[in-house]
Formats: C-alpha cells, sequence, structure tokens
C-alpha cells in the first residue's frame, strides 16, 4: 500500500522532483504554482517520523535538478546552473518560517555554450558534478551541433576535464556510481536527419569512465 499524501500549500499546483533522503526519513518535492511556475516554485520537506509538512524555501528560478547527499544535505540545481545546499538542520523548520533558498550558500555551474541542467548529476558526497555542454542546441530535434561532458570539482568551483568528441549528439542521461568511482553516461553518436524538424539517432553508446583517471587527464 503506498503512502499517498498531498501538498499542504492552498492553491492551484503541481509537483515536481520528488528525491527521498538516503535514511528514508525525508522526503523533498518542489511544488509550482501553475500561474507563477516560469519564476519560482516552492520547496517543501515531509519528515516522514513526524508526518509534518514544511515549506523549506523558495526558489527564484526555476529547479532543474534535485537530490539528497549522504549526510542528508538536501542540493538543488537551477536551470540557470547556480546550486544551493540546504543542510539537515533546515530541512525541519517551522511551516511559518520559509526563507528564500538564494541566501543559501551556492555554486554557479557553467559552461561556454548552452549548459543542460536537466541532464546532469551529482556524486553522493555532493563532491562533483557532471553535466552537458551543449553548442548550437536544436530544441526541435533535441541535438546539439556538438556536445561535450563537464566533470566539475565543486569544492574547488572548477572543471576537472572535458569530455569532447566530435560524435556526440543528442546528450543522454550521466550518473556516478554508489561510491563516486565510476561515472556513466548514454549519448547519440549517429544522428539522421529526417527533415527541418525531426531527426532519429541510428546509433547510441554507453560510455563508463573511472573518475580517479579523468581527474589526472587519463581518458
Amino acid at each position: 500500500t503506498a503512502d499517498v499524501f498531498t501538498s499542504n500549500i492552498n492553491r492551484i499546483h503541481i509537483m515536481r522532483h520528488t528525491v527521498i533522503s538516503p535514511d528514508g526519513q525525508y522526503v523533498a518535492y518542489q511544488s509550482y504554482d501553475v500561474r507563477e511556475w516560469a519564476n519560482y516554485g516552492h520547496v517543501f520537506v515531509k519528515n516522514l517520523e513526524t508526518e509534518q509538512i514544511y515549506e523549506v524555501g523558495k526558489l527564484v528560478t526555476p529547479m532543474a535538478y534535485m537530490r539528497f547527499l549522504e549526510d542528508n544535505t538536501l542540493v538543488i540545481v537551477s536551470s540557470r546552473g547556480v546550486i544551493y545546499h540546504v543542510p539537515p538542520e533546515k530541512l525541519d523548520v517551522e511551516e511559518d518560517e520559509p526563507y528564500t533558498i538564494t541566501q543559501i550558500e551556492e555554486v554557479q555551474l557553467t559552461t561556454d555554450h548552452q549548459i543542460n541542467t536537466s541532464n546532469m548529476t551529482l556524486s553522493s558526497d555532493g563532491g562533483l558534478a557532471a553535466l552537458w555542454d551543449c553548442e548550437n542546441y536544436n530544441v526541435l530535434q533535441l541535438q546539439c551541433e556538438k556536445a561535450s561532458l563537464h566533470l566539475w570539482d565543486i569544492t574547488n568551483q572548477q572543471v576537472i576535464i572535458e569530455l569532447d568528441d566530435p560524435t556526440f549528439a543528442q546528450p543522454g542521461y550521466i550518473d556516478f556510481s554508489a561510491d563516486g568511482q565510476q561515472l556513466a553516461f548514454s549519448v547519440c553518436v549517429d544522428v539522421e536527419q529526417i527533415n527541418d524538424y525531426q531527426s532519429r539517432c541510428l546509433k547510441s553508446e554507453v560510455r563508463i569512465y573511472h573518475v580517479a583517471q579523468l581527474q589526472t587527464g587519463e581518458n
């Protein structure tokens, strides 16, 4: 039997980006007012032990990614590549004391072209981020003229390495192993143009790298 609950906000809304903490104590989700969703979203956390739902903050730009780290820190990434951290002690704030998440310590992820935060991922300790950089992205065909995968050192706020391959066309999903030692991603490497508005992938690959080798430049 599923444990079903709804948001406790009193307005027209949709719920997105649901994640659960590693210890199973918290569920976090973002709720957009359908009349305001392009501007910001409200982030809620439910404590599954006390059954209480708290609004931990309000994001002033659209959200792209959210996850709990191994220490229950909630990480939120905006569509502009800004990373916000909500520490565990902020997860049980009173409902009448929500704060703007932009007040939290932040890190800015940047790339040379269009950042793709919808297909990004973080390591379980929050120390590394992997995301796509897309040059001349075609939103109708969902492909890039040129794509590269960036591995970020969050602590030092710098790019460790860019995996640049001329065959990368349609970026896929990325994930770290649980111990953070391996990085895997899928990507389309052969695209057929059907017309000006449509294309299809003829060949995809899954690539797996050892993070330690990437950090030393051995790719």
